[in-house]
């Protein structure tokens, strides 16, 4: 269900002069040094880690243990799975690898299937080891207030136990003591759609107290023997990987999230007129771009205080990743896009997505432009003729996952204390440097932006 052709209302002529680029300022690149604790060795971290869970130590030869694998692109995720299923075999214990992420993949076990292997999850890489990809949920349990928590079929009644593991990391979507994480992958990883759609139909303001309560019926019902909590750097490296019992799920979750907030990547720019994002993706963010780092949360989303993120005026996204397989949620908090994105966006994994999350705006086309140039210049002429356009301030990123390097206009060179002299300066606590020289936005004969490395 993809666009296969972009038609519809097609552009004979350009909508705008392209040539609009030429009076914007000069960018210079530039990389940004972040804190950077990181685990030397991912397997012996995580061998050390199954051996501090009691409850693995208990269960006997034979039996099996289900280990939850989200959507998410998250490093190392291959071998911390690979590992954690030799040590369970170590255990004389079957391990089985479960597919936990809620309507993601279209909700359906093909989708599931492809969007692991796009991550470079199968049954080969993890070391030979079932690999379970399943839209079935039997219920186990409801709320305070008689909501049904659905859970995965295998975990719920064939598996002996459950060994979590994900990410713990800011939401881009609700603010509270616990966002993204073990909790979150059992409510809403192992809930599948109707998860997802339970914990979302609350409002943001309500989701982290939801999914703690829905985790906490869940975990009264299954045979959960505990988590491996992975924290990553502002480089996207394992910074730690933590065990926890299942009483320490909550509190240790707290704890790791305000670390994990500490560490995550953000820009030096607060405010721009213009930024442009290479690429979004659902393995970039569950919203495509992280809406931390560019500050949109969305009409249905109020987000955080206002003047409490950044704020660019306009956002252009010039691409989508082939590892979101044409889900395009999150391309609805951008002003402008190119064709490609189009013509890549599925409508049916994008909406079930969108739909299931209640954050229906996110999955709205923004206006489309045959290609970057045209993109970026309509952004431009949008911002209005009486602005100053030799001295917009512009920002462009490969994606909010991977900002050590970025380009800005040079008028923020001088709002941020930099300059190719100097070559560099300490902003809002992080070392940032000047690594090339000021030069004019770069086009191939296609239209196409220079990108970032």
């Amino acid at each position: 269900m993809q666009f296969d052709d972009v038609t519809v209302g097609a552009l004979d002529q350009p909508l705008v002069s392209a040539e609009v680029i030429a009076e914007l300022p000069p960018m210079v690149e530039c990389r940004i040094s972040f804190e950077r604790p990181r685990v030397a060795d991912v397997v012996e971290a995580v061998r050390q880690s199954l051996a501090q869970l009691p409850a693995l130590a208990e269960m006997k030869p034979g039996q099996t243990v289900a280990i939850t694998a989200g959507s998410r692109g998250i490093n190392n995720i291959v071998s911390i799975l690979r590992s954690a299923c030799a040590g369970l075999r170590e255990r004389g214990l079957r391990p089985v690898v479960v597919s936990a992420m809620g309507s993601h993949g279209g909700d359906t076990s093909h989708g599931q299937r492809q969007l692991l292997a796009s991550l470079g999850i199968d049954g080969l890489a993890l070391g030979d080891v079932p690999l379970l990809c399943s839209t079935d949920t039997v219920e186990v349990g409801r709320t305070q207030d008689g909501r049904p928590v659905k859970i995965d079929a295998f975990c719920a009644r064939e598996a002996d136990g459950v060994l979590v593991i994900n990410r713990i990391k800011p939401h881009t979507a609700f603010r509270s003591s616990t966002e993204s994480g073990l909790l979150k992958m059992i409510a809403v990883g192992l809930g599948h759609q109707s998860g997802a759609a339970s914990v979302h139909a609350e409002g943001a303001a309500k989701m982290g107290a939801t999914v703690r309560e829905m985790a906490a019926v869940a975990m009264g019902a299954l045979p959960i023997v505990g988590g491996l909590a992975i924290v990553e750097n502002g480089y996207e490296e394992t910074a730690e990987i933590v065990p926890l019992t299942p009483a320490e799920f909550v509190p240790g979750e707290e704890r790791l999230l305000a670390w994990a907030r500490a560490l995550m990547p953000r820009l030096p720019v607060r405010e721009a007129d213009l930024l442009v994002i290479e690429q979004i993706g659902k393995e970039i963010s569950g919203t495509g771009m992280d809406t931390n780092v560019h500050g949109r949360w969305g009409a249905s989303d109020p987000g955080p205080a206002a003047g409490s993120s950044p704020s660019y005026a306009r956002l252009v996204v010039l691409d989508l990743t082939e590892a979101s397989h044409g889900n395009a949620t999150g391309i609805g908090l951008a002003d402008f896009t190119t064709e490609r994105v189009v013509r890549a966006f599925d409508r049916k994994s994008t909406y079930t997505n969108c739909l299931t999350s209640t954050y229906v705006d996110r999955a709205r086309l923004p206006l489309f432009l045959p290609d970057d140039r045209q993109a970026i210049a309509a952004a431009v002429v949008s911002l209005g003729a009486a602005r100053d356009r030799s001295r917009l301030r512009v920002v462009q990123i490969k994606d909010t996952l991977h900002l050590e390097t970025f380009r800005i206009s040079t008028p923020l060179l001088t709002e941020l204390g930099l300059s190719a002299a100097t070559g560099g300066a300490c902003v809002a606590g992080s070392a940032v440097r000047v690594v090339g020289e000021p030069v004019p936005m770069q086009f191939d004969e296609a239209g196409n932006l220079a990108r970032l490395a």
